[in-house]
């Protein structure tokens, strides 16, 4: 199935519009090297082309998912054995200071990308503080007799 529709034509309207006019005058509009069939070839041979670019963008697209999600499953298997190690080399001093240089999270190009943008600042309601009472020395409990009257 080809992915070439009229919007996506890569034969530009002023082209298509120069092959038309060459196909209705095809008597008098002949050239040694340009014709009304040379060019409706290169038209075809130029849509041909762009498919076959589209499919390879297609392809290349699938490639790279797979080569993101290869090296996701290679990340989180290489952090799982290197929390692993970290633990079996707790009393192996040689092994532990060797685990202790390896840094898988400081890879930029797998990180996660993040937005340039800064989150809009937390929007907090303010109080007034509150002022002591002098003249309160205790404050009644629930449960105390002495609260209730």
């Amino acid at each position: 199935m080809s992915s070439i529709t009229p919007a996506r034509d890569p034969v530009s309207e002023p082209l298509a519009a120069l092959i038309t006019v060459f196909g209705e005058h095809a008597g008098s509009l002949c050239f040694p090297d340009v014709d009304h069939p040379i060019l409706e070839d290169l038209a075809a041979e130029l849509r041909q082309a762009a498919a076959e670019v589209d499919r390879q963008e297609r392809a290349l697209a699938a490639a790279r998912h797979d080569l993101d999600e290869r090296t996701r499953a290679l990340r989180t298997r290489a952090e799982r054995g290197l929390a692993y190690a970290r633990i079996f080399a707790e009393d192996d001093d040689e092994l532990r200071q060797q685990l202790e240089t390896i840094d898988l999270g400081g890879d930029k190009a797998a990180a996660p990308k993040r937005s340039a943008k800064k989150a809009p600042p937390r929007r907090t309601r303010r109080t007034k503080p509150a002022i002591a009472d002098e003249t309160v020395t205790e404050l009644p409990f629930a449960g105390d007799e002495r609260g209730a009257a």
